[in-house]
């Protein structure tokens, strides 16, 4: 779900008539993060997988709260 939260920040900005590059490569850049943190995750490792968990539900928060 985090990664969908990227993506869809990334449309968004795209479908603007002046998109802000920035936010764009930022977006892209979170993207790329949450990928390598999923491939680098130990999914035995319970406090690893709580902590991952809790930054994924607080950005997806975030972008909800900025929608709003």
């Amino acid at each position: 779900m985090a990664m969908g939260v990227h993506t869809a920040v990334t449309a968004q900005e795209e479908a603007k008539a002046t998109p802000d590059r920035q936010i764009i490569a930022h977006a892209g850049a979170g993207r790329c993060d949450r990928v390598r943190r999923g491939e680098t995750l130990d999914a035995t490792n319970t406090e690893e997988v709580a902590q991952v968990r809790a930054e994924s539900s607080a950005l997806i928060r975030r972008a909800r709260d900025a929608r709003s």
